[in-house]
């Protein structure tokens, strides 16, 4: 899958600027992010930005996402999927 180039003229894609922001924002008892099993090579990016955040995600199955595929991605020795 070709990632698409969200940067605008700005060094940073715009999910990247989000997450750093956004976890400013809770704890991380209270803070979770939302990521689709359909984006594995943004996952273990956006792991690195966030290691200790839980993610909620969808798209497993019928929506193209593989368990298997997004699981290489999350180190389980920190936060966990759901």
């Amino acid at each position: 899958m070709v990632r698409e180039d969200t940067r605008h003229g700005v060094d940073e894609f715009l999910y990247v600027k989000v997450l750093k922001t956004a976890s400013n924002w809770g704890t991380l008892e209270n803070l979770m992010f939302v990521v689709g099993a359909t984006q594995v090579d943004e996952f273990a990016d956006i792991r690195k930005l966030t290691p200790h955040h839980f993610y909620l995600v969808p798209g497993v199955g019928a929506q193209g996402g593989s368990l298997k595929e997004i699981s290489k991605s999350n180190d389980q020795e920190i936060a966990g999927c759901w």
